[in-house]
């Protein structure tokens, strides 16, 4: 959905009446960690539910508890202005189950290859996971 490669330029829009140029789109990335401080995280559920949630992130068996699955993947962004600032910690056994988190997808599914997530999702600010 309008994702661009490095050697790629994003498409923009003069906007009407005069003013700064401005990309033609706008992730909902970008807002994704606006207001999450660092040492906590946004969780997105498979039910829909979002809701900030504290660290430290560098415990395992936390990191299980809190997304209630056995085995996790940690994808770093890459893409948009969540480049190289974020990382999504993955339920790796949602794909198995095939739950789709609709919720997560919306907001960072551009962070991943095909675009489709699984199992519940954990946004933090690449700091907070060493």
């Amino acid at each position: 959905m309008g994702n661009t490669t490095e050697n790629e330029s994003p498409a923009f829009r003069r906007p009407r009446g005069g003013g700064s140029m401005t990309t033609a789109h706008t992730s909902v990335a970008t807002s994704v960690l606006a207001n999450v401080p660092k040492g906590k995280g946004k969780l997105y559920d498979v039910n829909g539910d979002v809701k900030i949630v504290d660290g430290p992130f560098d415990d395992l068996e936390y990191l299980y508890k809190l997304l209630g699955c056995d085995m996790i993947q940690m994808v770093p962004c890459t893409v948009g202005n969540l480049n190289k600032v974020a990382v999504l910690i993955m339920d790796e056994e949602g794909m198995y189950n095939k739950t789709v988190n609709d919720s997560a997808q919306q907001n960072v599914g551009d962070q991943v290859f095909g675009g489709i997530l699984y199992g519940n999702i954990l946004v933090l600010h690449k700091e907070d996971f060493q």
